[in-house]
Formats: C-alpha cells, sequence, structure tokens
C-alpha cells in the first residue's frame, strides 16, 4: 500500500501545523492541510485521500455541510471522515457525525498519543480491509448522507441553490428565500437563469451551469439574482455537479455568499479613493501656482506696461492738441490688444486653480504642453533655460482633464528646471509629442545631469523629494503618476547622456 494520505482542513493555520508535526512522525503518512471548506471541494476533486481530519466549526462552510457534498459526488463519497472540534461536544453533534458517516468525533484538545494510536490503527485497518466494504452497508450510508444533507442544506448559513439537468430549481435553502424573498413554493420547478438571472448575466450563468452538468466546476464566480422586490442581490458561487446514488449526473448545486454589502462597500471606497486623490491634485496645483507667481507677475507685467505707454502718449497727444483720429485709433487697438492678453494670462490661471469636476473629454497633446508653457514660459526664460518643442502636426486625441494634464507637464517642467538649477554649461528641456500604433507619446527631456540610480525607483511616490526643506512638497511626480495612470497611461522616468527623460504613454482615443 502507498503512503497514506490524509487531509486536514481546519479555518486556523495553525491547527493544521500543529497536527501535521504531530502526525509526520509516521513516515507512511502523507499530510497535506487547508483552511477553507470551501477551497477543499476543489482540491480533492483531483487527489486521492485515504482519511479527512475535519473541524466542525468554520466560517462559510462548516465540517458536516463539507462532508454532506462529497458524499454526494461518487470520487469522494467513502472517503473516512474524522471530525475534531473544541466546542460541540453534545450528543447530538456525536449523533449527527455518525449519520454522515464518520468514524471518529475527537474533542479538542487533542491528546497526540490518542491521535497516533487511532490513526495507527485505521492505517492497519486500511491495509487489510481496503477492499473488503460491504455493498449494502455503502448503499446504507448514502441514504443516511441524502438525508441528513438535505437537513443541513436547508439550514445553512450560506445560500444554497440547486437546478435539475433542464435547468430548473430543485434546491432552494432558507439563506436563499431570505436574501432574495423569494419562498421555496416560488421558485421549484421555475427555469433558474430565464426568471430569477438579470439579463447582463443570463449567458454567462448559462456557461457555467452547462460546464457544470458535463462535470466541471467553477469556484468563485459572481452574479446578481432578482430579488421578489425588483431590486438585485450579488452573489458569489461555488457550483459543483450534483450526482445521484449510482454515480450519474442529476444536476448542479451551488453554495453561494452574499456579498451585496461589500460590492457597495468597494464601490464607496472607490469614491473616496477618488476624492482624496482630486484632493491632492488640487493641493498640488495651487502649490504650483504660488510657484509661478512670479513668473506671471512678469507675464501680466508686459501688456500693463504696453497699456500704460499707450494710454500716456496720447494723453500728451491730446493735451498738445497733435493727437489725429487715426493715431488715437491705433493706440485705443493697442491697449484692446494688451488688455486680452492680460485676461487671457488671468483666465488660464482660473481655469488652472479651479477644481476639475468635469468629465474625461477628448484633448489634443500638443495644446496641453502648449497651455503649460503659456504659464511657465517665462519663468524658465527668466531662469536662463531654452525651451525646445517638438510638436507634429496632426495629432490624435487622449481622453482626459486638459487642466490635469497641464498640471503633469507644469510639474515636470518643475523638476527639470530644479534639476538644472546649477548647471553651469547647456540648460535646455525639450518637449516632444509623437504617436504610433501604441498611442501617443509626451516626452520630457532636460540637461539636469540626471537621478542617482539609488533614488530612481522611488521618485513616484507621495512625499519622496531629493529637494531641499521648504523647496518642494513631494507630490508632483506622485500626483503625475495617479493623473496618468487613471487615464489608462504609464509615465516611466530614465537616466539619459546628459540629464534626465521621462515618457509619458497615453491611449489614443477615436
Amino acid at each position: 500500500m502507498q503512503k497514506f494520505k490524509i487531509l486536514i482542513i481546519d479555518d486556523i493555520e495553525k491547527n493544521i501545523f500543529a497536527l501535521t508535526t504531530v502526525l509526520e512522525t509516521n513516515t507512511n503518512f502523507e499530510i497535506k492541510g487547508i483552511s477553507s471548506a470551501i477551497e477543499a471541494l476543489s482540491y480533492i476533486d483531483n487527489e486521492t485521500f485515504d482519511l479527512i481530519l475535519c473541524d466542525v466549526q468554520m466560517p462559510n462552510m462548516d465540517g458536516f455541510e463539507f462532508v454532506s457534498i462529497i458524499r454526494l459526488r461518487k470520487k469522494t463519497a467513502d472517503i473516512p471522515v474524522i471530525f475534531v472540534s473544541a466546542h460541540q461536544k453534545s450528543h447530538t453533534f456525536f449523533q449527527k457525525a455518525k449519520n454522515l458517516g464518520a468514524i471518529d468525533y475527537l474533542v479538542k484538545p487533542i491528546d497526540e498519543d490518542e491521535l497516533i494510536h487511532r490513526l495507527n490503527a485505521y492505517y492497519s485497518f486500511a491495509k487489510r480491509e481496503h477492499q473488503k466494504i460491504n455493498e449494502l452497508n455503502i448503499l446504507n450510508n448514502k441514504l443516511v448522507v441524502a438525508n441528513e444533507m438535505s437537513q443541513l442544506i436547508e439550514t445553512a448559513n450560506a445560500p444554497i441553490f440547486g437546478i435539475d439537468t433542464k435547468g430548473n430549481v430543485n434546491e432552494w435553502n432558507q439563506r436563499a428565500e431570505k436574501i432574495t424573498g423569494f419562498k421555496k413554493e416560488d421558485v421549484m420547478d421555475q427555469d433558474l437563469i430565464k426568471n430569477f438571472i438579470t439579463d447582463d448575466y443570463k449567458f454567462s450563468v448559462s456557461e457555467i451551469m452547462h460546464k457544470a452538468l458535463k462535470g466541471e466546476e467553477t469556484a468563485n464566480f459572481e452574479f446578481p439574482l432578482f430579488t421578489k422586490s425588483g431590486n438585485r442581490v450579488d452573489v458569489l458561487l461555488n457550483s459543483t455537479t450534483r450526482r445521484g446514488a449510482s454515480g450519474q449526473i442529476v444536476g448542479v448545486i451551488g453554495v453561494g455568499q452574499d456579498i451585496t454589502e461589500l460590492n457597495q462597500l468597494q464601490v464607496e471606497r472607490e469614491l473616496e479613493r477618488k476624492e482624496s486623490a482630486a484632493q491632492i491634485i488640487q493641493s498640488s496645483k495651487l502649490a504650483t501656482l504660488g510657484e509661478m507667481s512670479t513668473s506671471v507677475a512678469h507675464e501680466l507685467n508686459q501688456p500693463l506696461n504696453v497699456i500704460r505707454m499707450a494710454a500716456g502718449n496720447s494723453r500728451r497727444k491730446i493735451i498738445k492738441g497733435t493727437a489725429d483720429p487715426e493715431y488715437l485709433n491705433n493706440k485705443l487697438k493697442r491697449i484692446e490688444e494688451q488688455t486680452a492678453r492680460a485676461a487671457a494670462i488671468i483666465d488660464h490661471m482660473r481655469m488652472f486653480g479651479r477644481e476639475a469636476k468635469e468629465s474625461p473629454e477628448p484633448i489634443d497633446p500638443r495644446d496641453v504642453v502648449t497651455k503649460a508653457l503659456d504659464l511657465m514660459g517665462e519663468q524658465l526664460r527668466l531662469a536662463g533655460i531654452e525651451v525646445v518643442t517638438k510638436l507634429p502636426k496632426h495629432c490624435s486625441s487622449i481622453l482626459g482633464h486638459t487642466i490635469q494634464m497641464e498640471q503633469v507637464i507644469l510639474n515636470l517642467l518643475t523638476n527639470a528646471r530644479d534639476a538644472m538649477a546649477e548647471n553651469e554649461t547647456e540648460t535646455t528641456i525639450t518637449l516632444q509629442v509623437f504617436e504610433d500604433e501604441k498611442g501617443v507619446y509626451i516626452i520630457s527631456e532636460d540637461t539636469g545631469k540626471g537621478i542617482p540610480s539609488d533614488v530612481l525607483p522611488r521618485i513616484f511616490e507621495p512625499f519622496f523629494t531629493t529637494k531641499e526643506m521648504g523647496k518642494g512638497t513631494g507630490l508632483g511626480l506622485s500626483v503625475s503618476y495617479g493623473i496618468i495612470r487613471e487615464m489608462n497611461g504609464t509615465i516611466v522616468a530614465e537616466n539619459i547622456d546628459d540629464g534626465t527623460r521621462f515618457t509619458i504613454n497615453l491611449p489614443i482615443i477615436s
């Protein structure tokens, strides 16, 4: 006889470890531990075991429910089971274990010597009697298990559904009644998929049921059920083939879990995450505006100086009586143009500082680069930095928020400016836009001597900065990474010969 294979099922890992340590002293034993009864259902169909040590009290599916189900499967119906419990010690539970065909019922804490003694005795018995099981006893045990399973299914904490080979409901326990509002008599012999599955899931559920009727099993399949009130309940299902006494397929049984509240919680958490991300982005934008204040002031001074000079010259001409209409008209036109220029700068600043609440829309990446330079170009010029742009004549659109994409470019420009602050040689930033079959690319390169290799893997981490205290929040690149990720794109940093390159790749929209 080959090694005696024992499966331990217990939701507490340390219990599995303790039992395994004890049993491995017998070299004839081969031990496998699993901490979930539902996981064990799938596992034992692919492996063969001579004995199962099964805990009674476990979440989602207890030991009695587990054994009831394996008794219905042809391959696992006759596996000997020893129940182990620390709490259920009454005669009722001993009797229930006996009715399920258990060969023993052990109460924790387990005496190690007694456990080894019992398993060695059973191992010896199994070696002698492995081929001598009485056919009549097997049939009687199956009948007992079937009756017991019917009761366990009905009172199980998990919703359990069953269909026959035609797809009609033949099992609907109390928990299923509670979560859907449909009584058992309302659904029996009704087509499950046609009458109780939402339209968007009819096909996928039909595929799962079809596979199960061919003997395949499905784990952790999520689908919605209609409720009697017209709402829907989300169920996470593990389905298995249901077989008759002679092993033929008679239907499908599924053990589920109501995950409606869990799904709702995940939706709420995602909304909270997006709100928090929006607040961080807004804070980063305001910090960027603060950094650009000097540059913007200079931008506004230019049109204001032109307006002041035009108005002054016109006033002097009028005083001297030499102001002809054509001269005054040209000066007023000049004042209008410079006023519009100043207004455009202020409007752009106001739009950039506003929190983006609109839905994403198609945007031209070339416009993003141009508008970012409108805000920061003068600041870069004052810092003695040359900006080189390489923009194509035509470019596909990307989906996102213009202001947020401007923020990404401004963060890259700010980092490049700071990296070249102490350069004594050439200080150049190159901005390039192009596209290929993989999407649109926006590339920023600088001549700032690069990023230290030990720092490079961490530059997109929140609050990580290499700048001096008070000169950086550590949010710029982290926020940029988040914005690009939300647009289903990527942003990568790498060192080049004389500086750093940031490459943004975003999907093209039609």
